[in-house]
């Protein structure tokens, strides 16, 4: 990992303790993991316009978790806008293509599981 990643996660995990309620809750702090993988996912793009759709979705991801752990319904329309952009990050050939599939899987299923 590069310095940038570093940084955001180290930035990210503060930003976590101020939330405790976010590990309380077992989806949010699923759907956090994936927003932390996001940003590593991010950093390996070659290309703006993939890397710039999967921060939107990254974006998305973080302001879920954080609607999960507040028992806001708002939740399930920021998984949908991240699915959306990681869906048109597809579009440009990003690298690591099998993972970012992944991630949009596994925010589908917790979107199954808050409906």
């Amino acid at each position: 990992m590069n310095k940038k990643t570093i940084l955001a996660l180290f930035l990210s995990s503060l930003t976590s303790v101020s939330n405790a309620a976010l590990f309380d809750v077992p989806l949010a702090k699923k759907c956090y993991l994936i927003y932390e993988r996001l940003i590593v996912i991010g950093d390996t793009q070659i290309l703006d316009k993939c890397r710039e759709k999967l921060q939107y979705a990254t974006f998305q991801t973080e302001e879920a978790a954080l609607a999960i752990a507040n028992d806001q319904y708002s939740a399930i329309y920021n998984i949908d806008y991240a699915i959306q952009a990681l869906r048109h990050a597809q579009v440009y050939s990003c690298e690591k293509e099998d993972e970012i599939v992944e991630v949009e899987k596994n925010l589908t299923s917790i979107k199954n599981q808050l409906e």
